[in-house]
């Protein structure tokens, strides 16, 4: 088996639009974020948030918050990957990663353009029978106020 590099590439692109002018619910909005979407991001950190109280049980002390995300109508990913192995160990590989793209409230191009992001990133892949085992470290170029701009998973399986 001879190993080689391999440029790895996907878009996704999806509308989610409600019939009778109703709203698209919650669980059937789009979320992205983490190590299969969009790197630079927690797991479902992209596109629209909202802040929620955090309540002390039985009372109506309210003085903590959290940011929570809500979803969106649009969705635009474009992730591109090389993957080229690391001749140090066997079964060893390495990535250089960019992801692209963002969750948008609305079905709106103006809001592509103005809510697009961009990470960078590297990684480690080790194969083993079930998949490769990874390790990324991603830098989102356009980080969000309150979100950590250099993102690190662990997962199991290609991202894409």
């Amino acid at each position: 088996m001879t190993k080689s590099i391999v440029w790895a590439n996907s878009i996704r692109l999806g509308f989610a639009k409600p019939f009778s002018g109703n709203t698209v619910p919650t669980s059937e909005r789009f979320f992205a974020g983490g190590g299969s979407t969009l790197r630079g991001f927690p797991l479902n950190g992209a596109g629209p948030q909202r802040v929620a109280p955090i309540c002390t049980t039985g009372t109506t002390n309210c003085n903590s918050f959290i940011t929570v995300p809500v979803g969106g109508d649009m969705l635009f990913i474009f992730n591109s990957e090389l993957r080229y192995p690391i001749p140090i160990i066997s079964n060893l590989g390495g990535v250089v990663f960019y992801d692209g793209g963002n969750i948008f409230r609305t079905i709106n191009f103006s809001e592509l353009l103005n809510h697009y992001t961009n990470t960078v990133g590297v990684g480690i892949r080790y194969a083993t029978p079930v998949g490769p085992v990874r390790f990324d470290i991603g830098r989102n170029l356009n980080p969000l106020p309150g979100i950590n701009p250099l993102q690190f998973t662990i997962t199991l399986g290609q991202a894409f």
